[in-house]
């Protein structure tokens, strides 16, 4: 780069092209240490330990030098690569905040990046639809009558997803069974006793 710079010094060229191009290449001079160090810190696997002196931090030096680095970039979605996976390995386990901490973690990596933005959303329908899962079988234990099993799964899917739609609709139904034994309030009962 620096041979080609100094040919097209002697050729006509205007003065601004030329700056931009001289200080493109001191740039590179700056950062191409930089990015191997930072790759020697991945190979040995610290890419955000020990804090100060891990490849996380040399990857956003060079962005703040040169914020267009693609290999930077690069090397910032690998680490967050990381971390989604590890949130993902988290749900696996039920550990859903444990998984929203990580993805915490993750989102100061690349803020709004495309890839964080699906394992969230593809974290949230799992979440969902473990939510929804054991909501049924707390209806399934209120139909058979174990209200305090239904109680104890209602509020595990509670936890699980707060805002699941249908369990006001089941609390009511367990707040019947509790008082009117799944009698819902106008039937007429008639006692054979009497």
């Amino acid at each position: 780069a620096q041979q080609y710079l100094q040919v097209y010094a002697d050729l006509p060229h205007s003065t601004d092209e030329l700056a931009n191009v001289r200080a493109r290449v001191a740039t590179l001079h700056k950062v191409l240490p930089m990015l191997t160090r930072a790759a020697d810190l991945m190979k040995a696997g610290q890419a955000t330990a020990p804090a100060g002196a891990n490849a996380l931090a040399i990857y956003r030096d060079v962005l703040k030098l040169d914020p267009d680095n693609r290999l930077a970039d690069s090397g910032l979605a690998t680490i967050e690569r990381g971390y989604l996976d590890h949130a993902l390995a988290e749900v696996a386990r039920d550990d859903f905040s444990g998984a929203d901490g990580t993805l915490a973690l993750a989102s100061t990596i690349r803020p709004g990046s495309t890839a964080l933005l699906e394992t969230r959303a593809r974290i949230d329908g799992i979440r969902r639809q473990r939510a929804e899962s054991v909501l049924a079988q707390a209806r399934s234990a209120l139909d058979s009558g174990n209200a305090d099993l239904a109680e104890q799964l209602a509020k595990q899917a509670q936890s699980t997803s707060p805002d699941l739609v249908g369990l006001d609709q089941f609390n009511l139904r367990l707040r019947n069974a509790r008082l009117y034994a799944s009698l819902s309030p106008g039937p007429v009962i008639h006692d054979s006793f009497l």
